[in-house]
């Protein structure tokens, strides 16, 4: 960084930086950031490392560091400096930008005066630094200094509280309704003061209270719906990484990609969006290594020389969906057979399908990576994509055709506050099946049941599903038994359907989903849960789980 005396400057800005630990995971570099600031002016940088974790808890692949940089310029505006950090503003860092009115004369940075402990590699693989050893909790940043490491303090990382950008009008709007559901309250409050005594009089104040319950369930809903709105943020905070990542990769493979990004003012939830991008980079990297051809291979295969890789986010059916596609080789299903059959996933002699086969690549103890790449470095596996995709309620999906190229489908809800509810019945207990997973719901009939090797499968038309049953899985006593004697919930999963075995179904609501883990332990096979209208405790469904819990017979 520029540091030479800053005599003359009276204006400025004054930034700090606190970036998320898995800043460097997405493929964000912040010395890119602080080169992009020397272009506006001059620039000080103080970092600081007062996060870093004990030696144990260590991760060489996390970002502890977090900066306090001045910017000395008297003609940047605080548009042009926000825009330096657009992409990983409040998705990937915590910034604040401030005004510098005033500022004494900053003498340069002499590094000899302040020089870091240097710890050797093999300290940092398996030794503590010596007791005595001092420790800087803080280190100036010049350009004089390029081949100094960071010393690693005993300090215990803490949790950097995350804040996001809401526009006025949505607070406005908030506001509004907030006054409006004053005025509704204060009018049922009148009523309840009231005690008509004639029944002409009780008759019109009953419809009174009904008129103002009708209007206070309005409000409520619009202001439910305004602070869910608070929480959507366009999914180009996800997107706008994707283009870096691109670029520098091909660099490295020597093929030339193109990224075309569609729908990237699609809103989605915050907690949905933070949680969305280790996916989507993963399948990106996946089709800039397996999927796009070499110039050479391309122009051989009668293809243009630029491969495209395709990322287009829209809403369909309340839930927001996510295409990646490219223009590659696709994925050869043969290879993909011969690859399970040496990890012992499946049996050589048996014969899968192409959807089978197309499912292995996300086993937890597949991957389709050869040696490790510089671009994937250590390939995690598809599992994980899925994982944390399925974690978030979603699926994900994929389609290909050999030689022209494959397309990823993630489904995700909009929000994961409110979902819209199935209420169903298992003795005297009530669990809530998400509305969208529902594919329909049959009484079934003794000639439709089948049982094969002890597991009972429904025949839905001219196809057989198995059967779960929800009171064993969850230890319900007091339930009904026969099949016959209940209701079938057929639900579905990225193409595979169960037909959930319960009591009785009751009404449709929307549910606010607590999180059972954070307030109790987590169980298998349910998704979190909410408090109805009267007080009772419901449990939310994991439709992912109980369609994984299938193919243990034990819980069939």
């Amino acid at each position: 960084m520029n540091s030479q005396n800053q005599v003359g400057f009276k204006q400025g800005w004054q930034i700090s930086l606190k970036p998320e630990q898995a800043l460097l995971k997405t493929g964000n570099e912040p010395i890119r950031i602080f080169r992009e600031l020397e272009s506006l002016g001059d620039v000080h940088v103080v970092a600081h490392c007062d996060l870093f974790p004990d030696w144990k808890d260590y991760d060489a692949e996390n970002l502890y560091l977090w900066w306090e940089i001045t910017l000395y310029s008297h003609k940047v505006s605080l548009a042009q400096v926000k825009e330096v950090f657009e992409w990983i503003d409040g998705d990937g860092a915590q910034i604040i930008i401030e005004p510098l009115i005033e500022m004494p004369e900053v003498a340069p940075v002499d590094m000899q005066q302040a020089v870091p402990v240097v710890l050797p590699a093999s300290t940092l693989r398996s030794e503590m630094p010596p007791a005595d050893v001092p420790v800087m909790s803080s280190i100036a940043i010049s350009s004089e200094r390029t081949k100094a490491s960071l010393p690693l303090p005993h300090a215990v990382a803490v949790q950097q509280e995350s804040s996001i950008r809401v526009s006025i009008g949505k607070v406005d709007h908030l506001i509004d309704l907030v006054g409006e559901l004053v005025i509704t309250q204060s009018m049922l409050s009148q009523f309840s003061e009231q005690e008509p005594s004639a029944a002409v009089h009780k008759t019109a104040w009953l419809d009174k209270l009904r008129e103002g319950v009708a209007q206070l369930e309005r409000y409520t809903r619009q202001l439910q719906e305004s602070v869910m709105s608070i929480r959507m943020m366009p999914i180009s905070f996800a997107f706008n990484r994707m283009p870096r990542i691109v670029h520098d990769s091909s660099l490295k493979l020597n093929k030339k990609i193109e990224l075309v990004m569609i729908g990237e003012h699609t809103e989605v939830d915050k907690t949905v969006l933070e949680q969305l991008t280790d996916p989507l980079v993963h399948i990106v990297r996946n089709a800039i290594d397996h999927g796009i051809e070499t110039p050479a291979v391309r122009l051989a295969k009668g293809k243009p020389e630029s491969g495209t890789i395709t990322m287009a986010a829209f809403h369909q059916s309340g839930n927001i969906v996510i295409n990646i596609s490219d223009d590659g080789a696709g994925i050869q299903l043969e290879r993909v057979r011969q690859k399970a059959i040496e990890k012992g996933i499946i049996d050589a002699s048996v014969t899968y399908s192409d959807a089978d086969l197309l499912d292995l690549i996300f086993h937890p103890d597949f991957s389709a990576t050869d040696p490790i790449s510089d671009v994937l470095g250590r390939d995690v596996g598809m599992d994980v994509v899925r994982r944390n995709i399925r974690s978030l309620g979603g699926t994900v999906e994929v389609e290909t055709k050999s030689g022209e190229g494959s397309v990823f489908s993630i489904h995700l809800p909009l929000t994961l506050a409110i979902m819209d509810g199935q209420l169903s019945r298992v003795g005297n207990q009530t669990f809530v099946f998400p509305l969208i997973s529902i594919v329909e719901s049959i009484q079934p009939t003794s000639e439709q049941i089948k049982t094969v090797t002890g597991n009972a499968l429904f025949r839905l038309r001219d196809t057989y599903i198995p059967i779960l049953r929800l009171h064993k899985q969850f230890s319900i006593d007091d339930s009904t038994q026969q099949l016959e004697a209940g209701l079938l919930v057929v639900v579905e999963l990225s193409g595979k359907r169960i037909a959930v075995f319960i009591d009785d179904l009751q009404g449709q609501q929307q549910v606010v989903i607590k999180s059972l883990e954070t307030n109790y332990i987590k169980v298998p096979g349910i998704a979190g849960a909410t408090i109805l209208g009267d007080g009772r405790v419901a449990l939310i469904i994991d439709i992912a789980q109980l369609v994984a819990m299938v193919d243990d017979v034990s819980h069939i």
